[in-house]
């Protein structure tokens, strides 16, 4: 049985061959001084959300700038439109009318796309208008009395 553990234990265990082995193993390398560079400081407040008068201004603002784009872009294509108008009705080629065609579908898309700005800025002003400041807070009054001392203030409350 002392035979059985023996042989278990030098399964385990390195012999006195695997020491010294062991031992002519080089050193570890040696770590080098690693140097951190300073690193930027980000400012990590949180926003201030911008006001109401700031929130209109800033839709307006948008309002004034996607109107002009669509206007611009309604006006280019009129310009081609026009100059393309008198070449199309004396080509009378296909593919020439379905391109005139495009473009005045385009004009026409503009136009709708105007007319949709300045409803959503309607829609926008009186939505602002309609949300004025609700008072959602809610009071929850909590009584801990006994029954009798509850009594107490129901036969109060008579007698008065």
């Amino acid at each position: 049985m002392n035979k059985e553990l023996d042989l278990e234990l030098q399964d385990i265990f390195p012999d006195d061959t695997e020491i010294e082995t062991l031992k002519n193993v080089p050193a570890p390398i040696q770590s080098k001084e690693v140097v951190v560079e300073e690193a930027e400081i980000i400012d990590i407040t949180p926003t201030v959300a911008p006001s109401d008068a700031e929130l209109e201004r800033m839709a307006e603002e948008d309002f004034k700038y996607a109107r002009k784009q669509v206007k611009d872009a309604i006006d280019a294509t009129k310009h081609v439109l026009d100059e393309a108008e008198g070449f199309a009705a004396g080509s009378m080629d296909p593919e020439v009318l379905n391109s005139f065609s495009s473009l005045v579908k385009s004009v026409t898309d503009g136009s709708t796309k105007l007319l949709d700005l300045h409803s959503k800025l309607k829609a926008f002003k009186k939505k602002d208008k309609s949300d004025a400041p609700v008072d959602k807070s809610v009071t929850n009054n909590t009584l801990i009395v006994t029954t009798a001392d509850m009594l107490k203030m129901v036969k109060k409350e008579l007698n008065k």
